[in-house]
């Protein structure tokens, strides 16, 4: 099992650490196997992930944006190439789930404000930032 924080230090708020544990009942120490500066502000916090069928990637959610990371070696995601797509729009997006393997994400953010509260679909063959 992959754990990945969300900072909330002051000055750090973009920060990401990658933690392992097994996926088993048992007591274990979290092994550190990266970390990710996405940004210094608070609407860079990591609020969700998740990884492809096929492992070979893993997508990273923050309020605006989706980190996508492939092309990476074992398990350290985070080491990988990166694609960072802005979904035009902030709201508190709080989920993140492949549809398939690399084609589509399913995304959600909460009610807040009298806006949100929606599931969206997300192509991931659209435009992309590198």
């Amino acid at each position: 099992m992959y754990i990945f924080t969300k900072s909330r230090v002051k000055k750090d708020y973009g920060k990401t650490s990658l933690y392992k544990i097994p996926a088993s009942k048992g007591k274990y120490q979290a092994e550190l196997l990266g970390s990710f500066e996405n940004c210094s502000k608070m609407k860079c916090w990591i609020t969700s992930s998740s990884i492809s069928n096929d492992g070979k990637q893993v997508a990273l959610l923050t309020s605006h944006t989706v980190l996508l990371f492939y092309d990476f070696d074992s398990d350290n995601f985070l080491k990988g190439k990166l694609k960072e797509i802005d979904l035009g729009f902030v709201s508190q997006k709080e989920a993140i789930d492949f549809n398939d393997d690399d084609t589509k994400l399913f995304i959600t953010d909460e009610r807040s404000h009298g806006k949100g509260g929606k599931l969206y679909e997300f192509d991931l063959s659209r435009k992309t930032n590198h």
